[in-house]
């Protein structure tokens, strides 16, 4: 079947994290545009999450201000949600679009880092590593490794507090045998650095 363009989703953006968008069974979806809007006079804060995982954390939008969120090609698997919240009711409007799919090339990988650099692929296949976004989760002091193999992508690079870091690596290929290890030296807890790596397996 063809690719489908969606609007995934439009209107007001909850205060409780109700899924506003969940790929049907077996699909997957790629997402293209996220636009949010504050439609009220005061600064907003809201946060998104893609797979259950953070994507962008208790950021600010200001008021009457309009976003545009670089998705940059998210890929989401069958029954996976998109789930957005907003500080106060009525307050935020989003809109997102992409389209659904049956291919299976295209993959997501989402992980929780930890303080020690981690194998979080091991590369069975030859791909295109399309992009790359991190959510950072603290006020901590907390820096971020990313290698493809045994070359750094990004060395002990800071990340600012409650920072998301968009990376489109445009295309970066990605041999089959080689792994993608990545850390966060500062990182306490769980689940305070998430990293989204999206790409295309290649023959």
């Amino acid at each position: 079947m063809a690719d489908v363009l969606r609007k995934m989703y439009g209107g007001v953006v909850p205060t409780t994290f109700n899924d506003l968008y969940t790929v049907p069974p077996g699909k997957r979806a790629v997402l293209k545009s996220l636009t949010l809007c504050n439609q009220t006079s005061s600064d907003q804060l809201y946060h998104i999450e893609l797979g259950g995982l953070s994507f962008v954390h208790l950021q600010t939008i200001k008021a009457y201000d309009t976003l545009v969120i670089p998705v940059f090609d998210q890929v989401l698997t069958a029954g996976s949600r998109v789930r957005i919240w907003s500080q106060n009711a009525n307050s935020i409007v989003a809109r997102l679009s992409g389209y659904e799919t049956d291919r299976t090339d295209l993959i997501t990988i989402r992980a929780n880092l930890t303080a020690t650099d981690t194998t979080i692929l091991s590369g069975g296949a030859a791909m295109l590593i399309k992009s790359i976004a991190v959510c950072c989760r603290t006020t901590d002091p907390v820096k971020l490794n990313l290698l493809f193999g045994n070359d750094y992508i990004i060395s002990n690079r800071a990340l600012g507090k409650l920072e998301t870091l968009f990376i489109p690596v445009s295309d970066q290929y990605f041999p089959a045998g080689e792994i993608i290890k990545s850390g966060a030296p500062g990182v306490t807890g769980s689940a305070n650095v998430v990293v989204h790596i999206n790409a295309q397996v290649v023959t």
